[in-house]
């Protein structure tokens, strides 16, 4: 098989088959991966790796990330299951050889036969009939057409428009294009909703894995410092956070250590030269509990700016199903737990906000942060996307 991973899953429910136009499969546990993880329980799924959201840059770090792709692509024997279980259900990852972000007639003509190519083999292993394509990357645009005449969903998690490390004004062109052809948007949030026709756009916000995150016991990480409370944050270090109130909190709160766990994808020097601020390395996602567990305050210290503006993050309802105290910036992904959540105040210092989050671990104070997540697994949004698109 040309570069794909397969595997089974058990079902009694057989929904539609599905090619899905996402990020890197496994890279980082975004929504659409949360939401395939329950999709492919009941149908066959080919999944397309990133098409890109930027052009290659002569950097180190890009540089690899090609050399990786093209080992992908021609390691067929590396693959292994993804979906272990027994069951008549595949699920098929492709990582695509398409030279990414290109407007060039001769290029996109290469990459769509390479595409086609590879999508083709796949398909001979699945069933094919009423196929929907699940789109959540722009770029993919160009290679939706692939596939004839089958319907297809956009799914908007992130504001593309805004979001940091991405070719905006390609992206949006492309992103234009998209929803002009196709049947539904879906959105992450109501803000990123307003972008978008009304008559053709959802909101399907963010699930959790409840019984992941609300589990009661959790063994201390070895990496994790020992001796004083913890004010955690987990999740892509970048420039959407506010490292100055981190840094401003850490230095007012000698007696407390300071812990970020993710990939480091900015300057850190200010944070690191503090021997209270300490940096851990990203972590798989079934590891986080153990974490945040152990934490007294998890932090939500963001930015004010058009992207958080427009985010649901994730790790909000991750958070409130631990039950941790949690000190946030104020966003408006925010609204419907402002009472479950220590929101900076006015000019309210954050390490004030992190301090007032610390005094709400009472038992009433953890099950009420659970309690307003109990009803959003990821399995519930599946059934909330049931609602508005036919998967069956």
């Amino acid at each position: 098989m040309d570069n794909t991973t397969m595997g089974n899953s058990n079902s009694v429910k057989k929904g539609r088959p599905m090619i899905v136009f996402g990020e890197d499969w496994g890279r980082h546990p975004s929504s659409t991966q949360h939401l395939v993880n329950v999709l492919k329980l009941q149908r066959d799924i080919i999944w397309v790796n990133s098409i890109g959201l930027r052009k290659p840059r002569i950097t180190w770090r890009d540089i690899k990330r090609v050399f990786s792709k093209v080992n992908s692509f021609f390691q067929k024997s590396s693959s292994k299951p993804l979906n272990r279980s027994k069951g008549a259900h595949q699920f098929i990852v492709i990582d695509p050889l398409v030279m990414p972000c290109t407007n060039n007639a001769l290029l996109l003509w290469v990459n769509r036969m390479l595409l086609k190519r590879q999508i083709s083999k796949a398909l001979m292993h699945i069933n094919r009939a009423n196929l929907l394509v699940w789109t959540s990357l722009p770029t993919a645009v160009d290679y939706i057409g692939l596939l004839g005449d089958s319907a297809h969903v956009y799914y908007c998690g992130d504001d593309f428009s805004a979001l940091e490390g991405v070719d905006h004004k390609f992206v949006t062109t492309k992103e234009k294009k998209l929803v002009a052809l196709t049947k539904h948007v879906l959105t992450a949030s109501k803000q990123l909703a307003t972008k978008f026709p009304f008559a053709k756009t959802a909101t399907i916000s963010h699930g959790v894995d409840t019984a992941l995150f609300s589990q009661k016991f959790a063994d201390w990480p070895y990496d994790l410092p020992k001796g004083k409370p913890i004010a955690g944050f987990y999740g892509s270090i970048s420039a959407w956070l506010d490292q100055n109130i981190i840094l401003e909190s850490a230095q007012a709160l000698p007696q407390w250590n300071f812990v970020l766990v993710g990939n480091i994808e900015c300057d850190v020097s200010r944070l690191k030269a503090l021997d209270n601020v300490y940096f851990i390395e990203a972590k798989a996602h079934q590891l986080l509990p153990n974490y945040i567990k152990n934490w007294q305050v998890a932090m939500l210290p963001f930015f004010d700016n058009k992207q958080i503006e427009m985010c649901n993050p994730l790790k909000l309802k991750e958070y409130l199903a631990s039950g941790v105290s949690i000190a946030s910036t104020n966003f408006n992904a925010l609204d419907g737990y402002r009472h479950l959540v220590k929101v900076v105040k006015n000019s309210e210092p954050f390490y004030q906000t992190i301090l007032r989050a610390n005094i709400c671990n009472r038992k009433a104070d953890i099950a009420a942060r659970q309690q307003s997540v109990a009803n959003a697994s990821w399995e519930q949004r599946v059934e909330d996307i049931e609602n508005i698109i036919n998967l069956y």
